[in-house]
């Protein structure tokens, strides 16, 4: 079974970080030039309790790009799996990218990501380590066309 959109899906966008300062900015800059519809995107970035200015240049962007949702995601075990997963049990989207803090993707990157999942992450209870696995095993990922 494959799930047919009507409208864009609600996409979440996930960040581990520790200590990003010289990159977090661009990366966020390039998620707000996006041609996918900012409305329907929001970007989770799980701090691993940075040290430098990643939190203040986080805060920034939140001011620069006020029509773009970002969120900020305490990991204070300061690992990537950590991350990642509280990052999605605070996602809202249909659609889950996990993106690196030293990214730079191309502005259709978010329209034309191609894995899509068969069974939508927000139906799935990702606090729950079998139902993570259910989720994100191969067999619920599909190109998109």
């Amino acid at each position: 079974m494959r799930i047919q959109f009507v409208t864009s899906p609600e996409v979440s966008i996930i960040i581990p970080c520790l200590n990003e300062e010289k990159h977090i900015g661009n990366v966020i800059k390039a998620i707000a030039r996006q041609t996918f519809s900012l409305d329907n995107m929001e970007v989770l970035i799980a701090d691993g309790g940075s040290k430098d200015k990643t939190r203040e240049i986080i805060q920034s962007k939140i001011n620069e790009f006020p029509e773009l949702s970002i969120k900020i995601i305490d990991n204070p075990k300061k690992i990537i799996p950590a991350a990642l997963n509280q990052a999605i049990m605070a996602s809202k989207g249909e659609m889950i990218i996990r993106m690196d803090a030293h990214a730079i993707p191309d502005e259709n990157y978010v329209k034309y990501w191609h894995i899509d999942h068969v069974i939508p992450c927000a139906k799935f209870n990702v606090s729950e380590v079998e139902e993570q696995q259910i989720c994100f095993h191969w067999t619920n990922l599909c190109p998109m066309v």
